[in-house]
C-alpha cells in the first residue's frame, strides 16, 4: 500500500465493530445526473450501497480539507504510478451549509454625519429664518392692505378709516422689517469682509 494512502485505506474497510461506527449524521446532497450514476458504479463495483458510498465520500473530503488545513500534504498515486499532490475539489454541493463566495460583500451603512455648528453659523441661521418670516410678514400685510381697499365698497367701509388703519400699521411694519433686513444683510457684509482680510 503506498504512503499517504489513507483515504483507500478507509474505503476498504468494514465498520462492523461499535468503535469504528460514524455517528449519524443526516446531510442532504445535490448530485448531478453523472455524479449520481458514478456512485452508482462505485457503489456496484464495491458491493455497497449507493448511501455508503456517498457517506464515505464525504468523510474522505472531510478528512482530506482537515489534512490540507493542518498544513499536511495528500499525495495520491495515479494510475500510472506517479505521484502527486491532491487538489480538493468538492464532489457535491452539501445543502444547508450557505455559500456565500459568489455573493458580494454587504453593503455597510456610512456612520450618520453629524455637523457641529459654531455659534456663528447658529446665530446665521437665526436670523435668516426671522429675516425671512418678516418679509412673509411684510407680503401678507400688502395684500391683506390691498383685499381690503378692493373690498371697501362691498363691505360699505369709509376709506377714510382704512387710510388711518394703514397709515399706523403699514410704516411700522414696512421700519421693523426693514432694520431686520438691514442687519442681516449687513451682518453678512461685514462677516464677509473680514474673512477676506
Amino acid at each position: 500500500m503506498p504512503r499517504h494512502d489513507n483515504a483507500k485505506k478507509f474505503m476498504s474497510e468494514k465498520r462492523s465493530s461499535p468503535e469504528q461506527s460514524i455517528p449519524v449524521v443526516r446531510t442532504t446532497v445535490n448530485l448531478t445526473p453523472d455524479a449520481i450514476e458514478a456512485v452508482r458504479q462505485m457503489a456496484k463495483e464495491r458491493g455497497t450501497t449507493v448511501a455508503d458510498v456517498i457517506r464515505r465520500a464525504i468523510w474522505i473530503e472531510k478528512y482530506l480539507h482537515d489534512t490540507l488545513k493542518a498544513g499536511g500534504k495528500v499525495l495520491l498515486e495515479d494510475s500510472d504510478h506517479g505521484v502527486r499532490e491532491l487538489v480538493i475539489r468538492p464532489l457535491a454541493k452539501i445543502v444547508g451549509v450557505e455559500d456565500t463566495s459568489h455573493e458580494s460583500p454587504v453593503p455597510i451603512e456610512p456612520p450618520p454625519v453629524i455637523v457641529l455648528r459654531t455659534v456663528e453659523q447658529q446665530r446665521e441661521e437665526k436670523r435668516g429664518e426671522i429675516a425671512l418670516l418678516l418679509v412673509r410678514l411684510l407680503a401678507g400685510l400688502g395684500a391683506g392692505a390691498l383685499a381690503l381697499l378692493a373690498s371697501a365698497g362691498w363691505l360699505k367701509l369709509d376709506i377714510a378709516n382704512i387710510k388711518e388703519i394703514l397709515t399706523v400699521v403699514f410704516p411700522s411694519v414696512v421700519a421693523l422689517v426693514g432694520t431686520v433686513i438691514g442687519f442681516y444683510f449687513g451682518g453678512r457684509a461685514d462677516r464677509g469682509t473680514s474673512r477676506a482680510r
